[in-house]
């Protein structure tokens, strides 16, 4: 059976929401996806997924309860401000999906308490994560909007570049699904700026997706097929899982415009393509637009039971799935295909639902169709007073969405985007003409001042001694002040001077604990281990070699070390040692930057002075996450502990016991000197048997 410890489920429920949100980010549109495949697929996967999730249910659910249990208890002890909120932030995270107004109370006390210490950071968090439910979770796009507005005058464009783009990437995806397209087509093309600076690829992409949806949706089709387009030479290019997902939207898309254009053929290929990739993916959520789209396509070829057939599987994976935006595009599409049909009984009272249902999320693009769709059919059926009601409607809202002056913005905010890297060269020419014409009112003001001051040479003369006086005491002031900036200075200087020379002797003595394994495993005869084990080292001092000259690296550098480390040690030990590397989601390792082989000490302790002597495999967990202006890690084995670990080396001088660690405290303690924040390193007894380190580590 499948069992999940508190720490576990906690990191796989966070990774479900940060996966659904990224995904939510790039891909929100109804319109957006595109289907294929052989009906019961789908059906065999959820029965293969559902064998292997029971048999783990009941211990995770288990599990799940005991984790909220210590969260809520965590609350009535003394915590920091920051821990308070996480675990504010991690209860709303349990309850989100099974029980989300119980994950709502606990998001509210977060911004509350947010507010309470006045934690700008943390009030921006809360408010784009109340965005985020309001508009996945219950649909409810204009509680969405008002929490967004409410984070828009925290953010700080110079400081809080990552929540810049993700504002006005919400606030594109959520505009555009009620069909306020210049709003949107500016914030998409605001937040793509703002990804390229930081050089956020997927992020970039997702814009220009959305940005296609936007023209679609009004109609525009070859400007959507251009970014459409662009989009799919962009997702074709990625090899990896995100490229796959990618490439599947990018298809659908294709296949939509497509179908827009009557090329149903083309369409129809594109789309099956797509529904095949989101299948092999397991991505339901796309899935359902696939059969909404292929459903679509089929309707406009007046294949109309292939239409109710795709129409069906949308609306009921949908409502699994609890969807509802999904759910009222596939009853329109259902309700379309009926009346059709003439079936006008099993038509009407679907679209008059769903025309309610879609009011009251205010999705405008959806209201305009269904009241078009109850015009077409009631004047069908026979009675124009309807018809002539829903046809009013039908322009009313198509006329408030789509006009010449949306048009004219959006063409507007294309051009500026544009422009924008041309404006700049054109800013650096007129600066040098700038300067230039300044270097001459200044040679011609220059030439005025000659003249003037031979005139005013008598009254200088009368001030000269009483400048010369002031001057002699502001001289006196600079030299005392810069005096203090030299001192400022050198100790600054000397903190990174001694920096260096620990990491100096870091080196040294990790590369001779290296050798001696190699020499180690030579001397015993195992020449095949020891040419391994040699393979190894020389690509691990390759690394270090290129991180001896930086003062910083960054944290994907460091774990890529310590993997390459673990890995030798693990030669060494005949992979007796199992070590996890456990990553906060929304931590960025790319974006984080610590010292060098800071971590690889404790990492090197917990082998040798933990795990060494073990009867049996040992394992080392290590939990990373970031926290405003520090990284917190911590480092737990399973070995035989600190005081046995004594026992085992009894000729060891304390000073060569503890060298690796009283590195890292005074590396911890200069970077706290340099940047006013406090780094530290405790060591504890595990529960259960073995150690473990917390570090705290500044970065920038």
């Amino acid at each position: 059976m499948l069992s999940f410890s508190p720490i576990q489920a906690n990191s796989f429920a966070k990774q479900i929401k940060a996966n659904s949100q990224v995904g939510d980010l790039k891909y929100l549109d109804g319109d957006q996806r595109i289907p294929r495949s052989h009906p019961y697929s789908l059906l065999i996967t959820t029965l293969l997924c559902g064998i292997l999730l029971i048999s783990g249910f009941s211990s995770l659910k288990a599990d799940q309860y005991a984790y909220r249990d210590s969260l809520r208890a965590l609350l009535t002890t003394q915590l920091s401000d920051l821990d308070r909120y996480d675990v504010l932030r991690k209860l709303h995270s349990t309850y989100l999906r099974e029980q989300p107004d119980s994950g709502l109370y606990y998001l509210q006390k977060a911004l509350a308490f947010s507010q309470e210490i006045e934690n700008t950071s943390c009030q921006i968090n809360a408010y784009l994560s109340l965005a985020y439910f309001y508009f996945w979770i219950k649909g409810l796009p204009a509680e969405a909007k008002l929490y967004l507005h409410l984070a828009r005058p925290l953010i700080d464009e110079r400081t809080k570049p990552r929540y810049v783009s993700a504002y006005y990437d919400y606030s594109g995806i959520i505009h555009m699904n009620i069909g306020i397209y210049d709003t949107a087509a500016a914030h998409f093309l605001i937040a793509r700026a703002r990804y390229e600076e930081r050089e956020k690829e997927q992020e970039v992409m997702g814009c220009i997706n959305n940005l296609g949806t936007v023209y679609n949706r009004m109609g525009k089709y070859d400007q959507a097929l251009k970014y459409y387009l662009e989009y799919l030479e962009k997702a074709e290019s990625i090899a990896h899982q995100d490229g796959k997902e990618s490439l599947g939207l990018g298809l659908g898309n294709v296949g939509l415009i497509y179908k827009k254009q009557k090329d149903y053929p083309q369409a129809i290929q594109y789309l099956q393509r797509s529904l095949e990739i989101n299948k092999e993916l397991g991505d339901l959520r796309n899935i359902v637009i696939n059969y909404q789209n292929i459903g679509s396509t089929y309707e406009s070829m007046v294949k109309l039971d292939s239409a109710e057939y795709f129409y069906s599987q949308a609306l009921k994976l949908a409502e699994e799935l609890n969807l509802p935006a999904k759910i009222l595009y596939a009853k329109h599409g259902l309700g379309f295909v009926y009346g059709s049909q003439q079936h006008y009984a099993k038509a009407f009272p679907l679209l008059e639902e769903a025309l309610t249902r879609a009011t009251e999320l205010d999705l405008r693009d959806l209201i305009s169709g269904i009241n078009y769709s109850l015009s077409l059919f009631y004047e069908r059926a026979g009675n124009p007073s309807q018809a002539l009601h829903y046809r009013i409607e039908y322009e009313i809202w198509k006329d408030s969405m789509i006009n010449e002056n949306y048009l004219n913005r959006i063409k507007e905010l294309e051009l500026k985007y544009e422009t924008a890297k041309k404006e700049k060269e054109i800013n650096n020419l007129t600066q040098q003409a700038q300067i230039q014409e300044l270097t001459a009112k200044r040679q011609t003001i220059l030439s005025w001042a000659l003249g003037i001051g031979f005139l005013l040479l008598l009254i200088i003369v009368i001030l000269i001694v009483y400048q010369a006086r002031q001057r002699l005491r502001n001289q006196q002031m600079i030299a005392t002040q810069q005096q203090e900036l030299d001192a400022s200075h050198f100790q600054q200087k000397l903190g990174e001077l001694e920096m260096k020379a620990l990491r100096a002797q870091m080196n040294p003595h990790f590369v001779f604990n290296c050798l001696n394994s190699i020499n180690h495993l030579t001397l015993k005869g195992e020449t095949q281990q020891a040419s391994r084990y040699l393979s190894k080292f020389s690509k691990l001092l390759r690394q270090i070699l290129e991180h001896s000259e930086k003062d910083l690296v960054s944290l994907a550098e460091e774990l890529s070390m310590l993997n390459t480390y673990v890995q030798l040690e693990a030669l060494r030990f005949r992979d007796k040692i199992q070590v996890e590397q456990i990553i906060d989601p929304e931590t960025d390792v790319d974006d984080v930057l610590i010292p060098p082989l800071i971590l690889q000490p404790i990492v090197e302790n917990a082998i040798w002075h933990g795990l060494m002597h073990k009867e049996g495999e040992g394992n080392i967990w290590i939990f990373v996450k970031e926290e405003p202006e520090m990284l917190s890690c911590v480092i737990e084995d399973d070995g035989i502990g600190r005081e046995k670990a004594v026992l085992f080396r009894p000729d060891s001088s304390p000073k060569q016991k503890s060298f690796g660690l009283q590195l890292t405290r005074e590396r911890l303690l200069l970077l706290t000197q340099k940047d006013r924040l406090e780094g530290e390193l405790t060591i504890s007894e595990r529960q259960g048997g073995g150690t473990r380190v917390d570090i705290r580590i500044p970065i920038s």
